[in-house]
């Protein structure tokens, strides 16, 4: 990353055999993970949080990412949670409890529910020294969190069409 504060940006510069600088390869800046629409509106914050742990993982920081990925899943649930929320209080309730417990008690879509579980269990290994499931990584910690985004992306798609479209047009 350019030491520059005003600059920032990242790019690669390679040797050659005696160690001169051979080139700059602009643009080394790590990917990040396109989301719908549908998701930035229910939570911007989850999107940041999922693509700084997605540019941890691309840095190798593997004892680090899963943590982040973790993070991210809990702002995408208490945000789904309470976008459908008036009252002020219940959001605050949504925000001060623990994740697990806002998967049990608060989502009703069955599936969002059961994999949000899932991600949650793995997440939860991913931030404990022992781990519960030795035999599951980051790699099935992502693709939880990719299909609960999906199934909250199906919920919320499927109630606005059947919202616009309430009675046959005659």
């Amino acid at each position: 990353m350019c030491s520059n504060s005003d600059c920032g940006h990242h790019f690669v510069l390679t040797k050659n055999s005696i160690g001169q600088f051979k080139a700059v390869l602009p643009n080394a800046k790590p990917a990040q993970k396109a989301f719908s629409g549908i998701i930035n509106e229910v939570s911007p914050n989850f999107i940041e949080i999922y693509n700084q742990a997605f540019c941890a993982e691309q840095m190798c920081l593997d004892q680090i990412c899963g943590t982040g990925y973790r993070k991210a899943l809990e702002f995408l649930i208490k945000d789904y949670l309470i976008i459908g929320i008036q009252e002020e209080s219940q959001k605050v309730s949504i925000k001060k409890k623990f994740l697990g417990q806002c998967i049990q008690e608060d989502v009703e879509n069955v599936r969002v529910k059961e994999i949000a579980r899932r991600a949650a269990w793995l997440g939860n290994d991913e931030t404990h020294y022992v781990r519960a499931w030795e035999e599951k990584d980051v790699s099935a910690l992502k693709q939880l969190i990719e299909l609960t985004v999906h199934w909250i992306e199906d919920e919320i798609a499927s109630n606005r069409l059947l919202a616009e479209m309430s009675e046959p047009r005659k």
